[in-house]
């Protein structure tokens, strides 16, 4: 499977209005240049709201396929989708989820 990064994103947790509740969450992140370090827990920069379900061992990475960009663009009539648009670390292209099982590794880099 040849995949790419597309792009890499972090970002700290905010608070946000969520049906007129203030709600703490990590989902924006934006991208940025250059290598970054990841850790067992995150990459470096990064940080999660809920470290129940976010963050943490196993948890560290979240990644989106832009191969499902385009029926998302259509689902919420909104082209281009902002960076990050689903709080991902990582938006890839040539990798989808069909591919990816649980317990997978992969190297990534530059050749």
């Amino acid at each position: 499977m040849k995949a790419k990064i597309l792009e890499v994103c972090v970002g700290k947790p905010r608070d946000m209005i969520v049906n007129g509740q203030t709600e703490r969450s990590g989902i924006h992140k934006s991208p940025i240049t250059g290598s970054v370090a990841l850790g067992l827990a995150k990459l470096a920069g990064d940080g999660q709201a809920n470290l129940k379900y976010h963050g943490g061992r196993e948890k560290a990475v979240y990644v989106y396929s832009a191969d499902y960009y385009p029926d998302w663009q259509r689902v919420l009539g909104k082209d281009p989708l902002e960076p990050s648009q689903f709080g991902q670390n990582l938006t890839v292209d040539g990798f989808p989820d069909e591919a990816v099982h649980i317990g997978d590794r992969f190297r990534v880099g530059l050749r």
